[in-house]
């Protein structure tokens, strides 16, 4: 607890030790001899530590809504690719300012909910051969909805599939409609991404 009371905001240990003036010494005099005064108030101090302990991890296993973030994609059956529209899933399955994956046929898409409105893109990250675009940050970039993918951070507008910097395209998208709470996505993509040449 004195740590936490002294140290700077994620300083780790070991650096504090090392700032600490009189480093050992002075800790033991703090903690075995209470030379400061306070070894009652650490002691309350980590026994509301104690009781109000969560393990986030139990904490999510014991939540379906928190768990279903961790799923893989949103739908597990692949749909018919035959189909001009598919049916995705229900609007509440995706996250709230977030994304998550999903399968359009044989293909791994990022679903994003910004606001009432869903994006559909690759889930591919631009310049990788990683399927995690889902997995990124949703922000906007002069009032434009972008992901931030999570390997190379680029910013990537969710209306098109381009990035932000210098409008070319990075990832295809597909459109998508809403009827009844369920999320629909066309089979086929709007913006083609740029292939390398």
């Amino acid at each position: 607890m004195f740590y936490i009371r002294t140290a700077d905001r994620l300083q780790r240990t070991s650096t504090w030790m090392d700032n600490l003036e009189g480093g050992l010494d002075y800790l033991r005099e703090v903690i075995l001899n209470d030379s400061l005064g306070i070894a009652h108030e650490l002691e309350q101090e980590m026994a509301r530590v104690v009781e109000t302990y969560q393990c986030e991890w139990q904490t999510t296993l014991s939540d379906p809504s928190r768990l279903a973030l961790f799923r893989t994609t949103v739908n597990e059956t692949a749909p018919d690719e035959s189909k001009r529209w598919q049916e995705i899933c229900g609007i509440d399955d995706i996250p709230e300012q977030a994304g998550i994956g999903a399968r359009l046929g044989r293909k791994p898409i990022a679903l994003f909910r910004f606001g009432k409105t869903v994006y559909a893109l690759d889930d591919r990250e631009p310049g990788g051969d990683a399927n995690v675009l889902s997995r990124g940050i949703l922000g906007d970039a002069a009032g434009e909805p972008v992901v931030i993918s999570p390997l190379y951070k680029q910013r990537i507008r969710l209306r098109d599939g381009c990035q932000v910097e210098n409008g070319e395209p990075a990832v295809r998208t597909w459109p998508v409609k809403i009827e009844n709470g369920k999320v629909w996505v066309g089979s086929d993509a709007l913006v083609m991404r740029a292939e390398a040449s």
